[in-house]
């Protein structure tokens, strides 16, 4: 028996919201072992005025500090320096608020109890080959996923798992 499944991805799009399905079917004789994550990079105008909200005594494990485990101890997160975090067991709501270009993205999450938060800042930006030098100041990269433990799928099984970013725009926003 070959090691086989399926993935099925299905996006909705409305005017201020982008619903995600994505599912996986284990279609083989042997457990799966497998982690997940959707990739979200969400433009910003300033990096360093942006604030990703609803991790405030979450633990996560940096891995710019060899995966060492932490806890967030800030209400908000900023962003001042490079940041690879992959948040563990996390609320299924947090909140991306933007207030130079007056946005807030609210991300809700079924299935996907961890979050990573990602800028590479200055030098690894310079390094990476498909990211233009400065384009760490107008982004931030919050994925949410399951990573930490693995999913473990049996044959003919199926996981689940949705997300559904909503989009607000409004001058008052602080």
């Amino acid at each position: 028996c070959e090691d086989s499944f399926t993935i099925s991805v299905r996006y909705t799009i409305t005017n201020t919201q982008l619903f995600t399905k994505l599912m996986v079917t284990n279609t083989g004789c042997e457990e799966m072992v497998y982690t997940v994550a959707l990739h979200t990079y969400f433009p910003v105008e300033d990096i360093t005025k942006a604030r990703v909200e609803g991790l405030y005594r979450v633990g996560y494990l940096d891995s710019l500090d060899g995966r060492l485990m932490k806890t967030e101890e800030n209400p908000y997160i900023l962003i001042n320096e490079e940041v690879d975090r992959i948040y563990l067991s996390t609320p299924p709501t947090l909140r991306l608020v933007d207030p130079i270009g007056k946005k807030v993205v609210t991300i809700e999450k079924f299935n996907l109890p961890d979050i990573v938060v990602w800028n590479p800042w200055v030098e690894k930006a310079k390094r990476l080959s498909d990211f233009g030098d400065n384009e760490y100041k107008e982004m931030l990269c919050v994925e949410t996923g399951h990573i930490k433990p693995a999913i473990r799928l049996a044959p003919g099984t199926v996981w689940k798992s949705e997300q559904i970013l909503t989009v607000v725009n409004n001058g008052a926003i602080l």
